[in-house]
């Protein structure tokens, strides 16, 4: 799914369900049926006011009801200039599993995070950490 949009108008908000947006939310649904088995990412875009936030809210908590756990994070837009800030931001609840990845992209995390010497990592070898 390369994006999920929708008029502002068709969406809204009643005890916590969304209204208006089955089929985005058993698209989500699908991501998270198959994560235990191969892992995904979903990219959701759109114009402002659509209810992206929402999907992801709602997804979010039903991965965590069925125990993954989800991190999230918000960009800044005064660190856009600043290499790895979103994944400074994201990632440093997790660096204590560091020593789970494989050492070239342990050096590559460590490197980004500030966390250790070496020379900082190519962003494709920071991405292949995921």
């Amino acid at each position: 799914m390369a994006a999920i949009a929708s008029a502002h108008n068709d969406v809204h908000m009643d005890e916590g369900l969304l209204i208006g947006r089955d089929q985005e939310i058993a698209q989500l649904g699908q991501l998270l049926d198959g994560l235990d088995a191969a892992g995904g990412a979903v990219l959701v875009r759109g114009d402002p006011g659509i209810g992206k936030t929402s999907l992801i809210r709602t997804t979010a908590q039903r991965a965590g009801d069925r125990g993954h756990r989800v991190l999230a994070t918000t960009g800044i837009e005064s660190e856009a200039n600043l290499p790895f800030a979103g994944l400074h931001l994201l990632l440093r609840p997790t660096l204590d599993r560091a020593e789970t990845l494989p050492p070239s992209q342990r050096e590559a995390l460590l490197a980004a995070m500030g966390k250790a010497e070496a020379p900082a990592p190519t962003i494709f070898l920071a991405e292949r950490v995921f």
